[in-house]
C-alpha cells in the first residue's frame, strides 16, 4: 500500500493533494478543498486499471467546480424548498443558490472548503480523514458543527467513505459525497446502456424545480423508476414524465435490510460496481446537464457521461417535509456509511 501527500498550487490557495494506492493497484486521488475525488481507478476483466468517474483535466478547475465533481456536500445535499428551515419553533433563511431555494449546502458549501487530513494505514486498507468545523450561522444554518469524513481504500477494491458530525445547537445536516461513475473508463462511452438496479420500491415525486412535493410514489405504478429487476439506464431516460428534469435525478427511498442498495454494470469492461450504505435513500442523477469543462479525456463534459450515486438521507420539500430525517440534535451523533465495492463479470 501507498500514501502520498503532495502540496500544490490552486490559484492562490495552498491545496494538498492525496493518493491512496491499495495492494492490488487499484488507486483513489483526492483534494483537500472539498474532499474532491479527482481520480478512482478499477480494473476491467483484463486486469486493465481505467479512471471510472468525471475529472477535470485541470485541477484549477475544482476550484469552480459547478457540477461539483466528487466532492463532499453539506451541510445538506440536495435542495431546500425555498431556502429556509424551521428549527424548535425558529426559522433560519439559509442562502439561496437556485432561484430562492437551497442547494447543496450554500454558496460556499462543504465542498469549497480546505478540510484538515490525516492520513492511515491499517491491515488491509489506507486512507485519510478530513474534518472541519462549520461555525454557527454559517450559509444560515445554525449551530458550531464539528464534522468528519474518512475515505478508505481496501484490499477488497472498495472505497469505503464514512461521515460523523456533532453540533451545539439543533440544526439540520445531510452529507453525501457528489462523485460521477462510468464504468466503460475514461468516459468511452456514455452511461445510457450500463446496467442498473436499485433496491428501492418508492421515489419522491418533484415539482418544476426539482424540489420534493412530499408525495412518495409507488415504482410499480411508476415503472420509469424501477430499476429492482436490473436494467439499462437509458430504457425509459427520454419519458415524457421525466421533464423537466430531462433524466434521472429522484430520490429513491432505499429497500431496508438489504446488502447492496444499488449495482451499476458495464457489459463492455465488465466492471461492476456494488453500493451499501447506511442511509435511508439513494438520489441518482444521470448527468442531465453539462457545464463545458474539459475533462481528463481531452473531451468537453456533455450530458449522461456519468451518473452520481449520492447516498444520503431525502431533502427538504414542500411544507418541510422528509425534514425529520436531517434533524440532529444536540447531544446527537450523526454517523454514515457508504461503500463502493468494485468486481469484474
Amino acid at each position: 500500500m501507498k500514501i502520498n501527500v503532495e502540496t500544490i498550487k490552486l490559484g492562490t490557495l495552498s491545496v494538498q493533494k492525496i493518493n491512496l494506492t491499495n495492494d492490488l493497484g487499484m488507486e483513489l486521488e483526492c483534494l483537500n478543498f472539498g474532499g474532491a475525488i479527482t481520480k478512482l481507478t478499477a480494473p476491467d476483466r483484463n486486469g486493465v486499471f481505467e479512471n471510472i468517474i468525471l475529472a477535470y483535466k485541470s485541477l484549477e478547475d475544482y476550484l469552480e467546480n459547478p457540477s461539483f465533481f466528487g466532492t463532499v456536500i453539506g451541510r445538506t445535499a440536495g435542495r431546500i424548498h425555498k431556502g429556509q428551515v424551521t428549527i424548535d419553533g425558529q426559522v433560519y433563511p439559509l442562502t439561496p443558490t437556485q432561484g430562492i431555494h437551497t442547494l447543496h449546502g450554500g454558496k460556499e458549501g462543504f465542498h469549497k472548503k480546505l478540510w484538515d487530513i490525516e492520513t492511515f494505514e491499517a491491515e488491509n486498507k489506507v486512507g485519510v480523514h478530513f474534518s472541519y468545523t462549520s461555525a454557527d450561522m454559517e450559509e444560515g444554518y445554525p449551530g458550531n458543527l464539528n464534522v468528519k469524513f474518512t475515505y478508505t481504500l481496501t484490499n477488497e477494491n472498495a472505497l469505503e467513505i464514512s461521515y460523523c458530525a456533532t453540533t451545539d445547537k439543533d440544526t439540520v445536516v445531510n452529507l453525501t459525497n457528489h462523485s460521477y461513475f462510468n464504468l466503460s473508463g475514461y468516459m468511452k462511452q456514455n452511461i445510457a446502456p450500463q446496467i442498473l438496479q436499485v433496491s428501492s420500491n418508492q421515489v419522491l415525486e418533484l415539482d418544476n424545480d426539482n424540489i420534493p412535493t412530499g408525495t412518495v410514489l409507488d415504482v410499480k405504478e411508476h415503472t420509469t423508476f424501477d430499476f429492482n429487476a436490473p436494467r439499462a439506464i437509458g430504457v425509459h431516460i427520454e419519458d415524457p414524465f421525466m421533464n423537466p428534469q430531462r433524466g434521472y435525478d429522484h430520490p429513491w427511498l432505499l429497500t431496508p435490510n438489504t446488502s447492496a442498495c444499488a449495482s451499476l454494470y458495464d457489459e463492455v469492461s465488465g466492471r461492476q460496481m456494488i453500493v451499501s450504505t447506511t442511509e435511508p435513500a439513494l438520489v441518482l442523477y444521470t448527468m442531465n446537464f453539462a457545464d463545458p469543462y474539459m475533462l481528463d479525456n481531452d473531451t468537453l463534459a456533455s450530458p449522461r457521461r456519468a451518473i452520481c450515486f449520492e447516498t444520503q438521507k431525502p431533502p427538504i420539500g414542500h411544507n418541510e417535509s422528509f425534514k425529520e430525517y436531517s434533524l440532529l440534535k444536540v447531544g446527537e451523533v450523526l454517523h454514515s456509511t457508504t461503500e463502493y465495492k468494485f468486481t469484474v463479470r
